[in-house]
């Protein structure tokens, strides 16, 4: 069991659960339409009783010594010198939200226009380095 409880949930971290549910297959969007307690019951995160297990306090709550669950760490080149670092914490859901959207700000793309008109993206490596 966790050292926390149900009411100790991040509402904004139950609602990142729904929307990812929401894109899962169809079987995997059934408990993003049920109530709090469902859900986390669905999930596995929560006991018969109710009581929120260490997946769902990980998930679900913020840490309680406000340490971070990620260390994000960009380098312009490989083995360069990380220009940005940022540390992500909060419920571990919340955190990878946040995760995503800093890769993908950072990525580097070419667009490729094609014969029919369209474009698409080509993603950039580094020079010398193959994907």
């Amino acid at each position: 069991l966790a050292g926390s409880s149900i009411t100790d949930l991040v509402p904004a971290a139950l609602d990142a659960a729904r929307r990812r549910l929401r894109h899962g297959s169809d079987r995997m969007s059934e408990p993003a339409k049920l109530s709090d307690l469902e859900m986390l019951r669905g999930l596995g995160v929560i006991d018969e009783q109710n009581r929120l297990l260490r997946a769902g306090e990980v998930l679900f709550c913020n840490r309680a010594d406000g340490s971070p669950w990620i260390v994000y760490h960009h380098r312009s080149t490989p083995g360069g010198e990380a220009t940005i670092v940022e540390r992500l914490s909060g419920p571990l859901l919340l955190a990878l939200d946040q995760l995503i959207e800093l890769a993908w700000a950072r990525r580097q793309v070419t667009p490729l226009n094609l014969p029919d008109g369209s474009q698409i993206e080509i993603a950039d490596f580094p020079q010398g380095r193959d994907p």
